[in-house]
């Protein structure tokens, strides 16, 4: 096709587009002038109670009695409220002027804001955000190291150094703490530590050694190597690996990690590497840890009896395990039996299946 054909088709299909897009352009704004009219005598026919002078075209155009709205939120005028957002705004009853929210606003006469400064109606009261706030009780400066002085007393400049009335620390060494104006606790940290709490009394170096005594109470320690403790409660022995304990109604007596035996008043158990055993009110298990295993226990929901046993692993982690569900009467139940990922499940309804990792595969009633 010659070059100069083609041009000429192309500039025709143009035209005819274009013209094509204008019509169709006025077509819509005729509709939308249209809608627009409808919507109008919709809403004056749809509230007569309003008066006929109202107009509500919001966000377009909303007027009445009290108040104006011209494209929402530029201009809006109700009563003491004047908004031509977001340049001005007047509120609290036409005492508070805000220009270019939120960076100005000037409160009953007094420049109240100029961000980033806030200033208070009270005089010497502002704020720097978040770098400062000062009043006339105290002043406080976010910019590190942190200061703070309250009642026109130093008090802070953190993390160096902090005082008030139940609290001083002087970084990095000396505190101490005090409870209506007497100390409880002492420091120079770590070296020394001395604590008062009522009735008895601590104190401990290095994080170390401690030593605590009162009523009913004696504590050597040196952690984490040695530990005795006695209270009105119990008694605890700790010489690294041994620990004991004993109280009224408990013992524990352990060689980490060959040997323990503990005991309370719900069960008692006995590990000795590698066998553990352990009895308590709702039955009892024996394992050899790694090779196997058994254990027997009440099921108080349902009253039933389930009983599980297991070679080589620990419980469901292990080649072969099997477990059965039966009655107080000895009734079966219920009964599942796996060997690596096979599982052969049976209920008492009679219905059997047949799963791998736990996906049945075939299901059948017996």
């Amino acid at each position: 096709m010659p070059a100069g054909v083609f041009l000429a088709m192309n500039s025709k299909l143009t035209d005819i587009f274009r013209t094509k897009g204008e019509v169709m352009t006025r077509k819509i704004l005729t509709i939308a002038l249209l809608v627009s009219i409808i919507a109008f005598l919709i809403s004056i026919l749809a509230f007569p109670r309003v008066s006929r002078a109202d107009v509500d075209l919001w966000p377009l155009l909303e007027t009445s009695e009290d108040s104006t709205t011209v494209l929402y939120p530029s201009y809006v005028h109700e009563s003491e409220f004047l908004m031509v957002f977001p340049f001005f705004y007047r509120t609290n009853e036409g005492q508070d002027y805000h220009y270019l929210w939120p960076l100005i606003k000037v409160a009953e006469g007094r420049l109240t804001r100029a961000a980033p400064f806030w200033f208070n109606s009270e005089e010497d009261e502002y704020t720097l955000f978040p770098l400062i706030q000062q009043t006339p009780d105290y002043v406080f400066w976010s910019i590190p190291p942190i200061y703070s002085e309250k009642d026109g007393g130093f008090n802070a400049v953190f993390p160096l150094y902090v005082k008030t009335d139940d609290l001083l620390f002087a970084f990095p060494t000396v505190y101490r703490f005090s409870h209506s104006g007497k100390p409880y606790r002492l420091g120079v940290f770590p070296l020394f530590d001395y604590h008062t709490r009522p009735g008895n009394k601590a104190v401990s170096s290095l994080l170390l050694a401690r030593r605590e005594w009162g009523k009913d109470l004696s504590e050597w320690s040196f952690w984490p190597v040695f530990s005795c403790r006695v209270d009105e409660d119990a008694e605890r022995f700790w010489l690294f690996p041994f620990y004991r304990s004993r109280s009224s109604d408990s013992s524990n007596t352990i060689l980490f990690p060959l040997y323990a035996n503990w005991a309370n008043e719900e069960s008692e158990a006995l590990w000795a590497a590698p066998y553990f055993h352990r009895n308590s009110t709702r039955g009892s298990e024996t394992s050899i840890l790694g090779f196997f295993g058994m254990r027997s226990y009440n099921e108080r929901a349902t009253d039933t009896i389930k009983q599980s046993l297991w070679v080589l692993g620990y419980d469901v982690i292990s080649i072969y395990q099997r477990e059965e569900t039966t009655s107080r009467n000895g009734d079966l139940l219920n009964r599942e039996r796996r060997f690596l990922i096979f599982s052969d499940n049976w209920e008492h309804s009679g219905k059997r299946a047949f799963r791998i990792l736990g996906i049945p595969i075939m299901e059948r009633m017996s």
